[in-house]
């Protein structure tokens, strides 16, 4: 993604301003905030405070009421900062209400506690101190979409942006502006719906809707058509058509613009901004820049918008360039001096012969599930369910279930899908000496999995489980039984050493060494040592099988083959 940084223009901060005169008395307005009060301490002022979807959910319509609440009694005190100097223009911002509109969590203003109330009180005020308020909901309010969705939410949106100017008393001159929007399918068409769709708009909300030519669309030459067919009044941005012309000067298209203000009885309003200093391409010239130097060539008795980035900075300092009113110097702020944004490319790295990929170390997720059985299996993958059912599970979103002992998940790091090794099925004996041990197999697979050693030894070892289970047998004689089986498969040292570190199918105890050992592999603990070991001193036997030959004093014979 590219990075976007603002050119600053040239103008020095300490330049003067220049003088210019004008014959102009209309009102010059700003919208929706005011850059002085909303920096104020301890609490700042304005009224777009809002949240997150989440957060309207999670914490109801207390939480957006309470909001609601707290950005319309915010409003008067704006009002009377711009009474003070000398501004009567405002736009109310669209944010006061979060999602009222909202097709899940959306409200009606008058259900809101203290909500009538505030507005009422603002309102009131407004009226008498000659104040004009208008709104300008946001750019997805189409009613030329071809959606039926859009023009659903669109119209619920301007009742909801209609009702707080109702709230608030406030007369026809109290308009919304509102775009055409997206060509669509073609111009025709797309206007040709916006007619057939303005129908189902409310009267009360038709009567403020106003059509704003745009920067890239629909230019003053389109729109005025469709406004004296419909009775809608066009306000005109000056800064939009030297962006979007119309095949004559806007001037000549005032008259018949300024006609229809009339017959509706609302005074006109138009839209004045300028591009950013340095600007060229269609896509720069679009943002506002941070103050304006002059004041187009309207009529003298219009409200004009001004639209810049320094808010009610900007009103002020065409009071001054025009001494239109008297302005306290002790309030205005340095102008910001918004530029163009330039768009830089991220550098590209030059690849050389030396450049070696690094290998980056790759995540495995696990997680562990139950199985039907009670036993518990791992599963490796992204995005896994707990299984406690033990039912096969869809193998697209790498889901496995460990159905017995015998099934592997195979770690498989960076990769959505698990798979599963199975051991591979017995190979059929060719000879009958091997059919014969295959038998002897599945008939010892009938005992206990676990009684069984992981590990079978080359030669056959009694079962000294069995001879401790075994009533009539006694300890002496597991002992003598056990140094009798030594002289035939009794290991060397070095081959119980490599068991014991290869984890050997038989328990070992570490508090043994190989000091307790000869060279030659005999042990060098005496019989009544062994049988201690063995029986220990609760008459317990605490070693079975490798302990008890390990132990034995007999040397291991060699045997001829």
């Amino acid at each position: 993604m590219s990075e976007e940084k603002s050119k600053p223009t040239e103008t020095k901060p300490d330049e003067p301003l220049p003088k210019k005169t004008t014959t102009f008395k209309g009102r010059l307005g700003y919208a929706c905030l005011n850059t002085v009060l909303r920096k104020m301490k301890p609490e700042p002022i304005f009224c777009s405070r809002t949240c997150r979807l989440a957060t309207a959910r999670e914490g109801g319509k207390d939480k957006i009421f309470g909001l609601a609440l707290k950005n319309a009694q915010d409003l008067l005190p704006m009002l009377k900062w711009n009474d003070e100097h000398n501004i009567k223009f405002m736009r109310v911002s669209s944010e006061m209400f979060p999602f009222a509109s909202h097709e899940e969590v959306g409200y009606l203003l008058k259900d809101v506690p203290g909500v009538p109330e505030v507005l009422a009180e603002t309102g009131k005020w407004a009226r008498e101190h000659g104040h004009r308020l208008t709104a300008h909901p946001g750019q997805f309010n189409q009613l030329g979409s071809p959606r039926e969705s859009v023009i659903v939410n669109s119209i619920r949106t301007l009742e909801r942006e209609c009702e707080v100017l109702d709230l608030m008393g406030m007369g026809p001159d109290s308009v919304m502006i509102i775009h055409m929007g997206g060509k669509y399918d073609g111009k025709d068409k797309a206007m040709a719906r916006f007619e057939e769709n303005w129908k189902k708009v409310p009267k009360n909300v038709r009567d403020r809707i106003v059509l704003e030519n745009d920067e890239l669309c629909y230019n003053v030459e389109d729109l005025l058509p469709l406004c004296q067919k419909l009775k809608i009044p066009m306000v005109v941005d000056w800064h939009h058509d030297s962006i979007n012309l119309s095949s004559k000067p806007l001037p000549e298209y005032i008259p018949a613009i300024n006609e229809i203000f009339k017959e509706r009885g609302i005074r006109p309003k138009q839209h004045y901004s300028e591009g950013r200093p340095g600007a060229v391409t269609v896509a720069e010239r679009r943002g506002h820049s941070s103050r304006v130097m002059s004041l187009p060539p309207c009529a003298d008795d219009v409200d004009l918008m001004i639209e810049a980035k320094d808010k009610e900075m900007a009103v002020l300092q065409l009071y001054q360039i025009y001494d239109l009113y008297p302005v306290d110097a002790s309030i205005m702020t340095p102008d910001t001096k918004i530029g163009v944004k330039v768009r830089q490319p991220k550098k590209k790295k030059i690849e050389t012969d030396d450049d070696e990929p690094k290998k980056g170390k790759k995540k495995i997720h696990r997680k562990k599930v139950i199985v039907k059985e009670g036993e518990e299996g791992e599963v490796y993958g992204e995005d896994m369910a707990e299984l406690v059912d033990g039912s096969q599970m869809s193998q697209e979103k790498g889901e496995v279930v460990l159905k017995d002992s015998v099934e592997i998940v195979e770690k498989i790091p960076g990769k959505r899908k698990s798979r599963v090794k199975k051991e591979s099925p017995a190979k059929k004996p060719k000879t009958v000496r091997a059919k014969k041990a295959q038998a002897s197999v599945s008939e010892s697979s009938e005992e206990d999995a676990s009684e069984r050693p992981k590990r079978a030894s080359r030669a056959k070892k009694p079962n000294y489980k069995e001879n401790m289970s075994s009533q009539d047998s006694s300890a002496e004689e597991i002992i003598e039984d056990e140094a009798r089986t030594a002289a035939t498969i009794t290991p060397s040292r070095k081959s119980l050493t490599s068991r014991r570190r290869k984890g050997g199918s038989h328990e070992t105890d570490s508090s043994e060494t190989d000091a307790d050992y000869s060279e030659d592999g005999y042990s060098s603990k005496s019989d009544g040592e062994v049988k201690k070991e063995v029986m220990g001193d609760d008459g317990k036997q605490h070693h079975s099988g490798v302990f008890a030959v390990k132990h034995s004093l007999a040397p291991a014979p060699k045997i001829e083959k």
